[in-house]
């Protein structure tokens, strides 16, 4: 697997926050939930607003790597719970400039199954084969509109080798959609160097063009098999008889003549 990440003209949009956020376990017992990775981008900000994303990836992070009894999707769950709460809060005490500006996808790639869920506008694509989905429609019909209720339910699904998981902001996706997008499913083959030939190659098309393009491959699982000798065990005993007699033996050879 491995999650490749792209920015577009960041310096276009000094007032745009653009990051990607990846996390894996830190611990053996928290293993099983596999790898977190948040995309963020925040319209309008401020200065100040760089703290307010801190906290809130922080929090994301610290609460979905918190309990090892959690399998990945339950960990998931309670997470955005959290995160929901933290929105709540800011939003009660005043600070509502995240309303309409932030936009975030999270996505949890656990043993090939994919968990995710996003708030705002943020596009989650899935490219298998030569077939582009918008996997992210099942969590339309997940969401209870509510003001304080940022993120909605979790979808999830299950991978297979050579899959493309896509997060595109959805202004650049709107940029890429008609002509460069197309082109891109129909490369020869998808990956970073590739890649990024095909973005040089469309950079005068781009060049006004701002956003992230994330991009998770799923390749094939490559088992390692390690051979380990086991030699038999041998009764201490048994272990000095036989060493004895070869003494004999090799005694007997050297003073035989």
């Amino acid at each position: 697997m491995q999650a490749l990440e792209y920015y577009f003209n960041p310096h276009l949009r000094k007032d745009t926050y653009l990051k990607v956020f990846s996390f894996r376990p830190e611990k053996k017992d928290l293993a099983h939930l596999g790898y977190l990775y948040l995309i963020v981008e925040f319209t309008n900000a401020l200065k100040g607003d760089r703290k307010f994303i801190s906290e809130l990836v922080d929090l994301i992070k610290e609460t979905f790597y918190s309990n090892p009894k959690l399998l990945p999707e339950k960990a998931l769950i309670e997470t955005l719970k959290k995160a929901n709460q933290f929105l709540y809060k800011k939003t009660e005490s005043g600070d509502v400039r995240w309303v309409g500006n932030l936009n975030i996808a999270i996505l949890n790639l656990a043993n090939y199954f994919l968990y995710f869920s996003r708030g705002g506008n943020i596009q989650i694509l899935l490219l298998r084969g030569d077939e582009l989905s918008d996997i992210a429609q099942e969590l339309e019909e997940k969401i209870t509109p509510s003001p304080f209720k940022f993120f909605g339910g979790v979808a999830s699904g299950k991978l297979i080798s050579q899959d493309k998981v896509m997060v595109i902001t959805q202004k650049l996706f709107e940029n890429l959609y008609d002509e460069i997008l197309p082109e891109l499913i129909n490369l020869p083959e998808i990956k970073d160097k590739t890649l990024k030939k095909f973005f040089r190659s469309k950079k005068k098309e781009m060049k006004n063009w701002t956003g992230i393009f994330f991009l998770l491959l799923i390749e094939e699982k490559i088992p390692f098999f390690s051979l380990k000798l086991r030699l038999p065990r041998i009764n201490k005993t048994l272990f000095l008889i036989l060493s004895l007699i070869a003494l004999l033996a090799i005694s007997y050879f050297l003073f035989r003549y």
